[in-house]
C-alpha cells in the first residue's frame, strides 16, 4: 500500500466549492442555482473561457454551525474510512501558510474531506475535493456519506455543477459521481481540451 502523504494543500478557489451544509438549506440551494445559472449565461465570454463579472452567493441561512455537530464525532465517523492528514496548508507560493483551525482525510489526495472548526470542539464547514478517477474512490467517498447521515440530517452541493442531493440519497450522488467519473476518463482519454474546463463538459454528459 502507497503510504498517503503527511500534508494536504487546498487552493481558496476550491474552498466550499463542493460543501456539505444543513439539509433546511435546500430550497434556497435551488434558488440560488438558478440565479448562479442566469447570471453565468448573461456575463459568459463567447468561448466559455472567461466571463465578464463575479457572482458572490449568499452567506447560508441556515449555517452549519448552528447544527452544534462536534468535530471529535465527526472525526470518529470519518476515520472509519479515511486517513487524517497531520496538516493543511493554504496560499500560492511563497505565501503558503499552515492552516490552525482545519482538518482533512483522505485516503489519497483525490477525494478529500475538509472540515473548519471553532473553539477546537464545534464544525464551523465541511467542503471536499471530488477528483473521482476509479470506482474504489467512489465506493469509499459514498460509504463514508452513508455513515456520516446516519447521525446527521445534511446535503451536499457542488456549485460548480449545479448539483445538490441530501447525503443519505446514495442513488442520486453514485449518478453524480459516475457523471464526474465519466468525464475524467473522457479527458485522460484526450489528454486535452482546448477552451474548456471540465465542469463546462458536465451539460454534455
Amino acid at each position: 500500500m502507497l503510504q498517503l502523504p503527511k500534508k494536504i494543500h487546498f487552493h481558496e478557489d476550491d474552498y466550499c466549492t463542493i460543501e456539505i451544509i444543513p439539509n433546511e438549506n435546500l430550497k434556497e440551494i435551488k434558488d440560488e442555482f438558478t440565479k448562479i445559472h442566469n447570471f453565468s449565461e448573461k456575463n459568459k465570454s463567447e468561448d466559455w473561457i472567461g466571463y465578464s463579472d463575479i457572482y458572490v452567493r449568499d452567506e447560508h441561512k441556515n449555517k452549519t454551525a448552528t447544527k452544534k455537530i462536534r468535530l471529535d464525532t465527526l472525526r470518529k465517523i470519518i476515520v472509519t474510512h479515511m486517513t487524517e492528514f497531520t496538516e493543511v496548508t493554504t496560499g500560492i507560493s511563497p505565501q503558503i501558510q499552515k492552516c490552525e483551525n482545519i482538518i482533512a482525510f483522505g485516503n489519497n489526495k483525490k477525494i478529500i474531506i475538509f472540515i473548519e472548526y471553532r473553539k477546537k470542539t464545534i464544525v464551523e464547514n465541511i467542503w471536499l475535493n471530488i477528483d473521482i478517477t476509479n470506482k474504489e474512490d467512489k465506493k469509499n467517498l459514498l460509504d463514508t456519506l452513508s455513515d456520516i447521515a446516519n447521525k446527521y440530517d445534511l446535503l451536499i452541493v457542488d456549485w460548480n455543477t449545479y448539483f445538490a442531493a441530501n447525503i443519505s440519497d446514495t442513488e442520486s450522488i453514485e449518478k453524480y459521481l459516475d457523471k464526474k467519473l465519466k468525464i475524467f476518463l473522457k479527458l485522460l482519454k484526450k489528454k486535452q481540451v482546448w477552451g474548456k474546463k471540465w465542469y463546462e463538459l458536465w451539460k454534455f454528459q
